[in-house]
């Protein structure tokens, strides 16, 4: 299974869907985190929006923790790193940026990503 089916069935096993994806970008229903895959196919960067609430967030990540576990996977804290493993796949998170996402008058989005990291 590739990256993005692993991250998939880990999301909709949490209760939550993925929206939307787009080359490296996967956006969640929620909108309250962006995932996005880096140019190693094992580390996934999770951007946070700048508007969401951040108990909700933690509880959000808590919950993709659970059910990694419950599907036999397992998140090792390593830094700023979560990684996550399954036999011989190993998919980090890493924390990523803050961001904001917004309308255009012309009613397409725009997607800005902040300096400051989103720990």
């Amino acid at each position: 299974m590739n990256e993005l089916g692993i991250v998939k069935n880990i999301v909709e096993a949490a209760g939550m869907g993925i929206s939307y994806a787009y080359e490296d970008l996967v956006f969640l229903d929620h909108n309250s985190l962006i995932l996005q895959f880096t140019d190693n196919d094992r580390e996934v960067l999770v951007h946070i929006n700048q508007k969401a609430d951040r108990a909700t967030v933690n509880r959000d990540i808590a919950t993709l923790r659970q059910v990694a576990l419950g599907q036999e996977m397992s998140f090792a804290p390593k830094g700023h790193k979560l990684s996550l493993s399954r036999q011989a796949a190993q998919i980090s998170f890493i924390t990523g940026a803050v961001y904001v996402l917004s309308e255009k008058d012309d009613d397409s989005i725009c997607l800005e990503f902040s300096e400051a990291t989103a720990d």
